[in-house]
C-alpha cells in the first residue's frame, strides 16, 4: 500500500483543518459558509475592488440561499457526512477528524481535561472503505 506523508507546521495544520471543514460543509450543502468567509474578511474582493459592504455580504448570503434552493435544500437544512454526500466529503471528513484529534490532544494532554470536547473524539464513524487515515505530532529540535 502506498501512502502520502506530509510535514506541516502546527499553523499549517490548523489552516488545513479549516480548509477541510469548509470543503466538507460545502459538499454537505452548507453554501452559506461562502458568504460567512466574505463577511469575516477571509474571502476578499479581487485586487483593486473596494472592500465588501454589509449590503454585499447580505446579497452573497441571499445568492448562496438561492443556490441551496436549486439543490433542493430547505432553509437551514444540510446533509452530514455519510452515504448521501460525495465520497470526497467522507474522505476529507476522516482526515479532518484524525488531524483535529491529534492537534486537540497536543493542546490538552490531560485525558481528564478532554471530557466533553468533540475535537478529542477522532474518527468515530466511517463511511468509506480502506485504511483509516492517521495523524501524529512529532517534536523536533530547532
Amino acid at each position: 500500500m502506498d501512502v502520502v506523508v506530509q510535514e506541516l507546521t502546527l499553523e499549517q495544520a490548523e489552516a488545513a483543518l479549516r480548509a477541510h471543514d469548509l470543503y466538507v460543509r460545502i459538499l454537505s450543502g452548507q453554501l452559506g459558509e461562502i458568504a460567512a468567509l466574505a463577511a469575516d474578511g477571509r474571502l476578499r474582493p479581487r485586487e483593486g475592488r473596494p472592500p465588501l459592504t454589509s449590503a454585499d455580504t447580505a446579497r452573497l448570503r441571499a445568492l448562496m440561499e438561492e443556490a441551496r434552493s436549486i439543490l433542493g435544500f430547505a432553509r437551514g437544512e444540510s446533509q452530514g457526512v455519510g452515504p448521501r454526500v460525495h465520497p470526497d466529503a467522507n474522505h476529507v471528513h476522516e482526515v479532518h477528524a484524525v488531524t483535529r484529534k491529534c492537534l486537540a490532544d497536543r493542546r490538552v494532554p490531560d485525558p481528564q481535561a478532554r471530557r466533553g470536547s468533540v475535537a478529542h473524539d477522532g474518527l468515530a464513524v466511517r463511511y468509506v472503505d480502506g485504511p483509516a487515515p492517521a495523524a501524529r505530532v512529532e517534536s523536533r529540535p530547532g
